[in-house]
């Protein structure tokens, strides 16, 4: 053993493979598994402190295969390809080696059980692992994801909210914190969108509601990401909005229902969103916001060819004013039908595909319609 050590220490491995070949013939008594693995093992260290991580990956990897308890062999890969673009095998030895080993970790095992924590997200088998694998090794990782629990990343939130449930360590105040953050920055995409409806509407049936809130110190809203679509995800969050967080949210729906010309422009979809909750809650009195003035702006900056629900309501709205103020209902509509005539014009000389003239010819028959006060062809 020392001296195939010192041949090492060279770099001469395939002097090393060499000698070991010779010993077996001579002392078949010798039993050089460990000699042989220490062989391969010295020298993906030496390709990996080269730069040479595809050779020392196929180097380790042969061994995870053939030494597969092997917890030398699952930290010199932790350590070798770690900070490599060859990540394949290394979480899984990293993993291996923290289940076998008590107390402090390795820096390098440590932080690759943190990458695979980061980016495996909270559900899943693995992802419990990983979080149980943590809490165990680091000390720290419980407060630092007390500190992540109100971030704004969404991955390092729900985290969080992982790790703090699986130790019960959760308080309700940080509960609700973390329901809110959901509601409001994220998307149908997410499922902590749609838990978070489901908390915040069984939390605000609950007593003592208002002093929770305030306990969890809830601010005012001013951003909710599901009403810049048109979904169904929107209309759940819709009466959250204007039921346990109204106080929160009220100011700001009517901030954005009564937006200018430039913010309905940008911001079509929140805006006709935010009419529809106040509305649908019994909270849009035409001195709050005018129906009037608030469909003819839709029609003024809805963005044309995508007839948004917004058009349509607009539309409808002045085909039955069209009974009641018929000179002043059609000329809102006109002025709609000359703004989507020049579209289509602006098509024809730029002698675009005729395709995409038909979704604002199709929006020009429904405004023609509704002027002589029929329905949409």
């Amino acid at each position: 053993a020392a001296e195939i050590a010192r041949i090492l220490t060279a770099s001469r491995f395939s002097d090393a493979r060499r000698r070991l070949a010779e010993l077996r013939q001579t002392r078949t008594w010798l039993d050089d598994a460990e000699l042989a693995r220490d062989v391969d093992l010295a020298e993906a260290r030496f390709h990996a402190q080269q730069h040479d991580y595809e050779e020392s990956a196929r180097i380790l990897l042969d061994l995870r295969k053939r030494y597969p308890q092997d917890l030398l062999v699952c930290r010199s890969l932790v350590e070798d390809l770690c900070e490599s673009n060859r990540q394949d095998g290394v979480r899984g030895a990293a993993v291996q080696f923290a289940d076998a080993t008590p107390g402090e970790l390795l820096a390098e095992i440590l932080e690759t059980l943190k990458r695979g924590f980061r980016n495996t997200g909270r559900y899943g088998e693995e992802a419990k692992r990983l979080r149980a694998l943590l809490i165990a090794h680091d000390s720290t990782f419980v407060n630092a994801m007390r500190a992540e629990l109100d971030s704004d990343e969404h991955g390092d939130r729900v985290n969080a909210y992982s790790v703090l449930t699986d130790v019960k360590q959760l308080t309700p105040d940080q509960e609700l914190r973390y329901h809110v953050k959901n509601l409001v920055m994220l998307s149908s995409s997410y499922s902590e969108a749609g838990e978070a409806i489901d908390y915040l509407r069984d939390a605000g049936d609950k007593p003592g509601w208002t002093e929770h809130k305030r306990a969890a110190g809830i601010k005012p809203i001013t951003e909710v990401k599901a009403l810049e679509s048109d979904d169904e995800h929107a209309s759940k969050v819709m009466p959250i909005l204007t039921g346990p967080l109204l106080a929160e949210s009220r100011e700001q729906l009517a901030r954005w229902a009564t937006g200018d010309d430039e913010f309905a422009d940008k911001n079509g979809c929140l805006r006709a969103n935010a009419f529809r909750a106040l509305r649908e809650a019994g909270l849009a009195p035409p001195t709050l916001i005018e129906p009037w003035a608030f469909h003819e702006r839709s029609l003024r900056t809805f963005h044309m060819g995508q007839e948004p629900f917004w058009f349509t309501e607009a539309v409808d709205f002045f085909r039955a004013q069209t009974a009641k103020r018929p000179a002043e209902a059609k000329a809102v509509l006109q002025a709609c039908a000359a703004r989507l005539e020049e579209n289509i014009a602006g098509y024809k000389r730029a002698q675009m595909n005729p395709n995409f003239q038909r979704a604002p010819m199709r929006e020009l028959g429904i405004v023609r319609a509704a002027m002589d006060g029929k329905p949409p062809p």
